[in-house]
């Protein structure tokens, strides 16, 4: 939860590169956290990268099918 606390930090400060490297450790750790794929899905969306925020959604709804 602590890795998951830090990339949630750099989100907020929009530094989303920084909060991919944190939530992706997160989630090596705790692969069926929602909130973490929720905040990755965010990051990779705020840059641009759409292909791999819907590729985090579609892990995310395989946990979680009402994400």
């Amino acid at each position: 939860m602590v890795l998951f606390t830090i990339g949630q930090a750099y989100f907020f400060m929009r530094r989303f590169d920084e909060a991919i490297f944190w939530i992706l450790l997160e989630l090596q750790e705790e692969p069926e956290f929602p909130p973490a794929h929720r905040f990755l899905i965010a990051s990779y969306a705020h840059m641009g990268r759409l292909d791999e925020a819907r590729a985090a959604l579609a892990r995310l709804r395989q946990i979680n099918p009402r994400a």
